[in-house]
Protein backbone atom coordinates (compact mmCIF):
# COMPACT_ATOMS: atom_id res chain seq x y z
CA UNK A 1 0.00 0.00 0.00
CA UNK A 2 2.59 2.31 0.37
CA UNK A 3 4.03 2.08 -3.42
CA UNK A 4 2.33 2.81 -6.80
CA UNK A 5 3.10 -0.03 -9.35
CA UNK A 6 3.31 0.91 -12.62
CA UNK A 7 4.31 -1.18 -15.61
CA UNK A 8 5.02 -1.14 -18.95
CA UNK A 9 2.44 -3.25 -21.32
CA UNK A 10 5.04 -5.96 -22.33
CA UNK A 11 5.82 -6.61 -18.47
CA UNK A 12 1.88 -7.22 -17.59
CA UNK A 13 1.49 -10.56 -18.42
CA UNK A 14 4.89 -11.38 -16.84
CA UNK A 15 3.65 -10.04 -13.35
CA UNK A 16 0.56 -11.49 -13.92
CA UNK A 17 2.13 -15.04 -14.12
CA UNK A 18 3.98 -14.20 -10.71
CA UNK A 19 1.05 -12.61 -8.93
CA UNK A 20 2.07 -9.19 -9.26
CA UNK A 21 -0.94 -6.41 -10.51
CA UNK A 22 -0.01 -2.93 -11.09
CA UNK A 23 -0.97 -0.16 -10.54
CA UNK A 24 -0.99 1.43 -13.61
CA UNK A 25 0.03 0.15 -17.03
CA UNK A 26 1.48 2.55 -19.63
CA UNK A 27 0.69 1.69 -23.16
CA UNK A 28 1.76 3.66 -26.36
CA UNK A 29 2.75 1.03 -29.04
CA UNK A 30 0.71 2.07 -32.34
CA UNK A 31 0.87 -1.71 -34.00
CA UNK A 32 -0.83 -4.37 -32.58
CA UNK A 33 2.61 -6.17 -31.37
CA UNK A 34 1.31 -4.96 -27.58
CA UNK A 35 -2.49 -6.53 -27.91
CA UNK A 36 -1.25 -10.28 -26.71
CA UNK A 37 -0.13 -8.33 -23.31
CA UNK A 38 -3.55 -7.31 -22.16
CA UNK A 39 -5.13 -10.99 -23.31
CA UNK A 40 -7.12 -12.47 -19.81
CA UNK A 41 -6.58 -9.03 -17.75
CA UNK A 42 -9.52 -7.88 -16.14
CA UNK A 43 -8.65 -3.85 -15.88
CA UNK A 44 -10.25 -1.07 -13.92
CA UNK A 45 -14.11 -0.47 -14.99
CA UNK A 46 -14.20 -3.69 -16.94
CA UNK A 47 -17.47 -4.86 -14.93
CA UNK A 48 -20.19 -3.04 -13.13
CA UNK A 49 -18.78 -1.31 -9.94
CA UNK A 50 -19.88 -1.15 -6.45
CA UNK A 51 -22.81 0.73 -5.54
CA UNK A 52 -21.88 3.88 -5.02
CA UNK A 53 -18.55 3.95 -7.72
CA UNK A 54 -19.87 6.47 -10.40
CA UNK A 55 -16.86 5.20 -12.65
CA UNK A 56 -18.09 1.76 -12.50
CA UNK A 57 -14.45 1.40 -11.70
CA UNK A 58 -14.89 -1.63 -9.14
CA UNK A 59 -13.72 -1.24 -5.82
CA UNK A 60 -15.04 1.05 -2.69
CA UNK A 61 -14.69 4.80 -3.40
CA UNK A 62 -11.08 6.19 -2.59
CA UNK A 63 -9.50 3.22 -3.51
CA UNK A 64 -6.98 3.96 -6.61
CA UNK A 65 -6.94 0.34 -7.63
CA UNK A 66 -10.20 -1.02 -7.38
CA UNK A 67 -11.15 -5.09 -7.19
CA UNK A 68 -12.45 -6.90 -9.69
CA UNK A 69 -16.15 -6.57 -10.32
CA UNK A 70 -18.38 -9.36 -11.94
CA UNK A 71 -19.38 -8.40 -15.57
CA UNK A 72 -18.90 -9.26 -19.46
CA UNK A 73 -15.00 -9.76 -20.26
CA UNK A 74 -13.96 -7.30 -22.24
CA UNK A 75 -10.39 -8.33 -22.20
CA UNK A 76 -8.75 -8.74 -25.48
CA UNK A 77 -9.31 -12.53 -26.78
CA UNK A 78 -11.40 -13.64 -23.23
CA UNK A 79 -8.74 -15.78 -21.11
CA UNK A 80 -6.28 -17.00 -23.30
CA UNK A 81 -4.97 -20.27 -23.01
CA UNK A 82 -4.00 -22.80 -20.72
CA UNK A 83 -1.21 -24.35 -23.45
CA UNK A 84 2.17 -22.78 -21.40
CA UNK A 85 3.31 -22.90 -25.68
CA UNK A 86 0.51 -20.55 -26.39
CA UNK A 87 1.63 -17.59 -27.64
CA UNK A 88 -1.79 -15.32 -26.75
CA UNK A 89 -0.98 -15.73 -23.22
CA UNK A 90 -1.90 -17.18 -19.97
CA UNK A 91 -5.30 -18.86 -18.29
CA UNK A 92 -7.26 -16.12 -15.82
CA UNK A 93 -5.39 -17.99 -12.88
CA UNK A 94 -2.54 -15.49 -14.03
CA UNK A 95 -4.82 -12.75 -14.72
CA UNK A 96 -4.41 -8.67 -13.60
CA UNK A 97 -7.76 -7.00 -12.01
CA UNK A 98 -8.20 -3.58 -11.03
CA UNK A 99 -5.37 -1.92 -13.00
CA UNK A 100 -5.19 1.52 -14.36
CA UNK A 101 -4.41 2.24 -18.56
CA UNK A 102 -2.49 5.16 -19.11
CA UNK A 103 -2.19 5.14 -23.41
CA UNK A 104 -0.91 7.38 -26.15
CA UNK A 105 -3.48 8.73 -28.07
CA UNK A 106 -1.69 7.10 -30.63
CA UNK A 107 -1.85 3.41 -28.81
CA UNK A 108 -3.44 0.58 -30.93
CA UNK A 109 -7.45 1.24 -30.98
CA UNK A 110 -8.23 -2.33 -29.92
CA UNK A 111 -6.09 -2.25 -26.94
CA UNK A 112 -7.73 0.85 -25.92
CA UNK A 113 -11.38 -0.78 -26.66
CA UNK A 114 -10.54 -3.53 -24.88
CA UNK A 115 -11.08 -0.88 -21.33
CA UNK A 116 -13.77 -0.10 -20.36
CA UNK A 117 -12.25 3.46 -19.10
CA UNK A 118 -8.72 4.16 -19.53
CA UNK A 119 -6.62 7.99 -19.36
CA UNK A 120 -4.50 9.34 -22.18
CA UNK A 121 -2.02 11.82 -22.93
CA UNK A 122 -0.02 13.02 -26.05
CA UNK A 123 3.06 12.16 -27.60
CA UNK A 124 4.35 14.94 -29.59
CA UNK A 125 5.96 12.79 -32.28
CA UNK A 126 4.61 15.09 -35.05
CA UNK A 127 4.19 18.84 -35.63
CA UNK A 128 0.45 19.10 -37.29
CA UNK A 129 -2.30 21.74 -37.78
CA UNK A 130 -4.81 19.46 -36.27
CA UNK A 131 -3.69 19.01 -32.93
CA UNK A 132 -2.33 22.63 -32.59
CA UNK A 133 -5.97 23.59 -32.90
CA UNK A 134 -7.38 20.86 -30.76
CA UNK A 135 -4.91 21.83 -28.23
CA UNK A 136 -5.92 25.40 -28.73
CA UNK A 137 -9.43 23.93 -27.95
CA UNK A 138 -8.86 22.28 -24.71
CA UNK A 139 -9.77 19.17 -26.22
CA UNK A 140 -6.22 17.68 -25.70
CA UNK A 141 -4.76 15.89 -22.60
CA UNK A 142 -1.42 16.29 -21.50
CA UNK A 143 1.73 16.21 -23.77
CA UNK A 144 4.39 13.95 -23.48
CA UNK A 145 7.77 14.30 -25.92
CA UNK A 146 8.24 11.76 -28.10
CA UNK A 147 10.34 9.60 -26.19
CA UNK A 148 9.89 6.61 -28.33
CA UNK A 149 10.39 4.23 -25.17
CA UNK A 150 7.40 2.79 -23.49
CA UNK A 151 9.65 1.76 -20.66
CA UNK A 152 11.25 5.41 -20.80
CA UNK A 153 7.79 7.32 -21.44
CA UNK A 154 6.68 5.66 -18.09
CA UNK A 155 9.77 7.09 -16.62
CA UNK A 156 9.08 10.20 -17.59
CA UNK A 157 5.17 10.16 -16.17
CA UNK A 158 6.21 8.42 -12.51
CA UNK A 159 8.55 12.11 -12.21
CA UNK A 160 5.52 14.09 -12.90
CA UNK A 161 4.75 13.33 -9.16
CA UNK A 162 7.57 13.92 -6.14
CA UNK A 163 7.93 11.03 -5.04
CA UNK A 164 11.60 8.35 -5.41
CA UNK A 165 10.90 6.00 -8.78
CA UNK A 166 12.27 3.08 -8.26
CA UNK A 167 13.18 1.06 -12.00
CA UNK A 168 13.55 -2.58 -12.72
CA UNK A 169 14.05 -4.06 -15.92
CA UNK A 170 14.86 -1.61 -17.95
CA UNK A 171 18.07 -3.07 -19.25
CA UNK A 172 18.25 -1.95 -23.05
CA UNK A 173 20.18 -5.19 -23.83
CA UNK A 174 19.04 -8.46 -24.60
CA UNK A 175 20.03 -12.22 -23.09
CA UNK A 176 21.42 -14.17 -24.39
CA UNK A 177 18.65 -16.68 -26.32
CA UNK A 178 15.89 -14.29 -25.54
CA UNK A 179 14.72 -10.86 -26.31
CA UNK A 180 12.11 -10.82 -23.97
CA UNK A 181 11.06 -11.55 -19.95
CA UNK A 182 9.80 -15.58 -19.85
CA UNK A 183 6.12 -15.07 -19.75
CA UNK A 184 5.96 -12.85 -22.33
CA UNK A 185 3.73 -13.03 -25.35
CA UNK A 186 6.63 -12.24 -27.30
CA UNK A 187 9.26 -14.99 -25.65
CA UNK A 188 6.11 -17.56 -26.18
CA UNK A 189 5.81 -17.07 -29.45
CA UNK A 190 9.72 -17.08 -29.70
CA UNK A 191 9.39 -20.13 -28.28
CA UNK A 192 6.52 -21.68 -30.38
CA UNK A 193 8.93 -20.89 -33.25
CA UNK A 194 11.56 -22.90 -31.71
CA UNK A 195 12.36 -26.31 -33.74
CA UNK A 196 15.63 -28.82 -34.72
CA UNK A 197 15.94 -26.55 -37.59
CA UNK A 198 15.76 -22.67 -35.56
CA UNK A 199 17.46 -23.02 -32.25
CA UNK A 200 16.88 -21.06 -29.57
CA UNK A 201 19.18 -18.21 -30.74
CA UNK A 202 18.43 -17.58 -33.87
CA UNK A 203 16.25 -14.49 -33.11
CA UNK A 204 19.53 -12.47 -31.50
CA UNK A 205 21.38 -13.31 -35.20
CA UNK A 206 17.96 -11.20 -37.07
CA UNK A 207 18.59 -8.42 -34.73
CA UNK A 208 21.32 -7.72 -37.77
CA UNK A 209 24.59 -6.53 -37.97
CA UNK A 210 24.03 -2.75 -35.64
CA UNK A 211 23.70 -5.52 -33.05
CA UNK A 212 26.92 -5.45 -30.59
CA UNK A 213 27.44 -7.98 -27.75
CA UNK A 214 28.48 -6.82 -24.25
CA UNK A 215 30.47 -9.41 -22.22
CA UNK A 216 30.89 -9.16 -18.35
CA UNK A 217 28.86 -10.42 -15.75
CA UNK A 218 25.61 -10.73 -17.67
CA UNK A 219 26.67 -11.10 -21.40
CA UNK A 220 24.21 -9.56 -23.25
CA UNK A 221 23.48 -8.21 -26.86
CA UNK A 222 22.06 -4.51 -27.57
CA UNK A 223 21.52 -2.24 -30.35
CA UNK A 224 21.59 1.47 -31.70
CA UNK A 225 18.14 1.85 -31.24
CA UNK A 226 18.10 0.28 -27.50
CA UNK A 227 21.10 2.56 -26.88
CA UNK A 228 19.25 5.49 -27.45
CA UNK A 229 16.81 4.79 -25.42
CA UNK A 230 19.19 4.28 -22.63
CA UNK A 231 20.34 7.88 -24.13
CA UNK A 232 16.77 9.52 -23.24
CA UNK A 233 16.53 8.01 -19.99
CA UNK A 234 20.00 9.36 -18.89
CA UNK A 235 18.77 12.95 -20.14
CA UNK A 236 16.19 12.56 -18.87
CA UNK A 237 17.17 11.56 -15.38
CA UNK A 238 20.19 14.02 -15.13
CA UNK A 239 17.71 17.18 -15.01
CA UNK A 240 18.00 19.29 -12.04
CA UNK A 241 14.95 18.43 -10.86
CA UNK A 242 15.16 14.78 -11.09
CA UNK A 243 18.40 14.18 -9.54
CA UNK A 244 18.38 11.99 -6.79
CA UNK A 245 14.95 10.60 -7.57
CA UNK A 246 15.59 7.17 -9.48
CA UNK A 247 16.89 4.25 -8.06
CA UNK A 248 17.41 1.12 -9.67
CA UNK A 249 16.10 -2.03 -7.86
CA UNK A 250 18.07 -4.29 -9.97
CA UNK A 251 21.51 -3.46 -12.21
CA UNK A 252 20.41 -3.44 -15.65
CA UNK A 253 22.53 -4.41 -18.21
CA UNK A 254 22.95 -1.61 -20.32
CA UNK A 255 22.38 1.22 -17.41
CA UNK A 256 22.60 4.76 -16.52
CA UNK A 257 24.63 5.90 -13.44
CA UNK A 258 22.20 5.36 -10.84
CA UNK A 259 22.11 4.34 -7.04
CA UNK A 260 20.97 0.86 -6.50
CA UNK A 261 18.67 -0.53 -3.88
CA UNK A 262 20.01 -4.02 -3.12
CA UNK A 263 18.38 -4.65 0.04
CA UNK A 264 14.55 -3.90 2.32
CA UNK A 265 17.00 -2.34 4.97
CA UNK A 266 18.33 0.48 1.94
CA UNK A 267 14.51 0.47 0.52
CA UNK A 268 13.27 1.22 3.83
CA UNK A 269 15.79 3.87 4.76
CA UNK A 270 14.92 5.62 1.56
CA UNK A 271 11.08 6.12 2.55
CA UNK A 272 12.07 6.49 5.80
CA UNK A 273 13.77 9.82 4.98
CA UNK A 274 11.94 10.88 1.53
CA UNK A 275 9.82 14.09 2.75
CA UNK A 276 6.34 12.88 0.77
CA UNK A 277 4.86 16.49 1.40
CA UNK A 278 2.53 17.36 -1.04
CA UNK A 279 2.80 13.81 -3.14
CA UNK A 280 -0.63 12.43 -4.15
CA UNK A 281 -0.34 8.76 -4.19
CA UNK A 282 -3.81 8.26 -6.01
CA UNK A 283 -3.46 10.56 -8.29
CA UNK A 284 -3.20 7.80 -11.24
CA UNK A 285 -6.70 7.87 -12.39
CA UNK A 286 -7.88 11.58 -11.67
CA UNK A 287 -7.19 15.19 -12.38
CA UNK A 288 -3.56 15.82 -11.20
CA UNK A 289 -2.05 15.52 -14.75
CA UNK A 290 -4.35 13.50 -17.64
CA UNK A 291 -6.23 15.76 -19.54
CA UNK A 292 -4.05 19.25 -18.56
CA UNK A 293 -5.81 21.59 -21.35
CA UNK A 294 -4.93 23.47 -23.69
CA UNK A 295 -0.68 24.79 -23.65
CA UNK A 296 0.01 22.49 -21.08
CA UNK A 297 2.69 20.45 -22.56
CA UNK A 298 5.31 18.37 -21.97
CA UNK A 299 8.01 19.92 -19.02
CA UNK A 300 5.47 23.15 -18.11
CA UNK A 301 5.37 21.77 -14.70
CA UNK A 302 5.04 18.74 -12.00
CA UNK A 303 1.48 17.16 -11.91
CA UNK A 304 -0.55 20.01 -10.30
CA UNK A 305 -3.33 21.78 -12.38
CA UNK A 306 -5.13 19.55 -14.31
CA UNK A 307 -8.67 19.91 -14.93
CA UNK A 308 -10.08 16.58 -15.33
CA UNK A 309 -9.47 12.84 -17.10
CA UNK A 310 -10.47 10.97 -20.32
CA UNK A 311 -12.17 8.41 -19.65
CA UNK A 312 -15.45 6.04 -21.32
CA UNK A 313 -12.72 4.65 -24.40
CA UNK A 314 -14.66 5.70 -27.42
CA UNK A 315 -15.22 8.96 -26.48
CA UNK A 316 -13.50 11.83 -28.45
CA UNK A 317 -10.87 13.30 -26.98
CA UNK A 318 -12.29 15.71 -24.10
CA UNK A 319 -11.62 15.43 -20.44
CA UNK A 320 -14.85 13.67 -18.22
CA UNK A 321 -17.97 13.34 -20.44
CA UNK A 322 -19.22 16.97 -19.38
CA UNK A 323 -22.28 18.20 -21.65
CA UNK A 324 -20.29 21.14 -22.14
CA UNK A 325 -16.84 19.37 -22.95
CA UNK A 326 -18.62 17.19 -25.56
CA UNK A 327 -20.44 20.50 -27.23
CA UNK A 328 -17.30 21.98 -27.22
CA UNK A 329 -16.22 19.10 -29.01
CA UNK A 330 -19.11 18.79 -31.64
CA UNK A 331 -18.36 22.37 -32.59
CA UNK A 332 -14.69 21.64 -33.41
CA UNK A 333 -15.64 18.44 -35.52
CA UNK A 334 -18.35 20.74 -37.23
CA UNK A 335 -15.91 22.99 -37.86
CA UNK A 336 -13.10 20.99 -39.28
CA UNK A 337 -15.36 18.69 -41.49
CA UNK A 338 -17.05 22.43 -42.80
CA UNK A 339 -13.09 23.12 -43.47
CA UNK A 340 -12.48 19.89 -45.48
CA UNK A 341 -16.23 20.90 -46.99
CA UNK A 342 -14.41 23.89 -48.36
CA UNK A 343 -11.49 22.18 -49.47
CA UNK A 344 -13.24 19.82 -51.04
CA UNK A 345 -15.53 21.86 -52.97
CA UNK A 346 -12.43 23.52 -54.47
CA UNK A 347 -10.35 20.33 -55.54
CA UNK A 348 -13.49 19.61 -57.53
CA UNK A 349 -13.98 22.10 -59.15
CA UNK A 350 -17.55 23.53 -58.08
CA UNK A 351 -15.87 26.80 -56.13
CA UNK A 352 -13.15 28.71 -57.98
CA UNK A 353 -10.13 29.69 -55.72
CA UNK A 354 -6.61 31.23 -56.91
CA UNK A 355 -3.87 28.71 -55.70
CA UNK A 356 -2.54 30.98 -53.25
CA UNK A 357 -6.08 30.42 -51.49
CA UNK A 358 -5.65 26.65 -52.08
CA UNK A 359 -2.32 26.14 -50.97
CA UNK A 360 -3.53 28.37 -48.01
CA UNK A 361 -6.17 25.68 -47.49
CA UNK A 362 -3.70 22.76 -47.95
CA UNK A 363 -1.46 24.30 -45.60
CA UNK A 364 -4.69 24.50 -42.73
CA UNK A 365 -5.34 20.44 -43.10
CA UNK A 366 -1.96 19.36 -43.84
CA UNK A 367 -2.74 16.01 -41.61
CA UNK A 368 -4.37 15.22 -44.77
CA UNK A 369 -1.22 14.37 -46.30
CA UNK A 370 1.63 13.59 -43.57
CA UNK A 371 0.77 9.75 -44.61
CA UNK A 372 2.20 10.69 -47.97
CA UNK A 373 6.37 10.39 -49.30
CA UNK A 374 5.86 13.64 -50.44
CA UNK A 375 3.69 15.45 -47.69
CA UNK A 376 4.58 19.14 -48.76
CA UNK A 377 1.53 21.24 -50.27
CA UNK A 378 1.87 21.85 -53.90
CA UNK A 379 -0.49 22.36 -56.98
CA UNK A 380 0.05 19.24 -58.89
CA UNK A 381 -2.48 17.29 -60.46
CA UNK A 382 -1.69 14.19 -59.05
CA UNK A 383 -0.86 15.58 -55.68
CA UNK A 384 -4.25 16.68 -55.21
CA UNK A 385 -5.99 13.85 -56.45
CA UNK A 386 -4.46 12.40 -53.45
CA UNK A 387 -5.41 14.61 -51.36
CA UNK A 388 -8.86 14.38 -52.33
CA UNK A 389 -8.95 10.80 -51.28
CA UNK A 390 -7.48 11.67 -48.11
CA UNK A 391 -9.76 14.28 -47.48
CA UNK A 392 -12.70 12.16 -48.01
CA UNK A 393 -11.61 9.36 -45.63
CA UNK A 394 -10.96 12.05 -42.59
CA UNK A 395 -14.40 13.29 -43.79
CA UNK A 396 -16.02 10.24 -43.10
CA UNK A 397 -13.91 9.50 -39.84
CA UNK A 398 -15.02 12.53 -38.33
CA UNK A 399 -18.38 12.34 -39.08
CA UNK A 400 -18.88 9.21 -36.93
CA UNK A 401 -16.86 10.46 -34.32
CA UNK A 402 -19.33 13.94 -34.35
CA UNK A 403 -22.57 11.00 -34.77
CA UNK A 404 -21.15 9.33 -31.23
CA UNK A 405 -20.63 12.98 -29.41
CA UNK A 406 -24.21 13.51 -30.48
CA UNK A 407 -25.37 10.23 -28.70
CA UNK A 408 -23.56 11.38 -26.07
CA UNK A 409 -24.86 14.27 -25.46
CA UNK A 410 -28.49 12.82 -25.75
CA UNK A 411 -27.33 10.53 -23.01
CA UNK A 412 -27.74 7.32 -25.04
Amino acid sequence: ESFTVMAVDTALPVLAAHGLCPDVVVAVEAQAANAGDFIGCRPCGSGAGEQGDPGGAGGAVGNPRGTAAAGPDRSLGGQGSDDPGDPRGTAAAGCCEGYRLLADCSSYPPVIRAHRSADFFLSDFLQNNLTDRLDQAGLLPRHLPPLGSVGVSAVYIALLHRAPVLMAGLDFGYLPGKTHAAGSPAHRLYLSRTGRLRGPGRNLWELGVDSEFISGKFPYRTTRVLRSYRDSLAELVGRSENINRCYYLAEPALQVELPVIGSQEQLAELVENWDFSGTDDKSWGGASWVGAGAGDRAGSGGGEGGTGEMTKTGSPAVSDNSVYQLKSAEAFLASEIERIDRLEEALAGRKQVSGEVLLKMLNELDYLALHFPDPEARLETAYLKRVRASAAYYRRIMGRIMEQVGRSIAGD
